[in-house]
């Protein structure tokens, strides 16, 4: 098993016997990508503004934006 998959991006604690859920780390970081991806959608006003303001185009800001997440 690759070391990554010893640690969680989200836990739930809990105090009774249930069995604890948790999400992988390496799942989380794809899953916080794909939302940033979305909230980056080219028809977004946010989008679009920060693309001009930074003068970059919007794709390249979609992924560059999304890579960093």
């Amino acid at each position: 098993m690759k070391s990554y998959f010893k640690y969680w991006g989200k836990a739930e604690k809990r105090e009774d016997d249930k069995p604890r859920q948790y999400h992988l780390l390496p799942y989380h970081c794809l899953d916080v990508a794909a939302v940033g991806w979305l909230l980056l959608g080219p028809e977004k006003t946010l989008c679009r503004r920060l693309a001009q303001n930074l003068g970059v185009p919007i794709e390249w800001l979609r992924s560059f934006f999304s890579f960093c997440l």
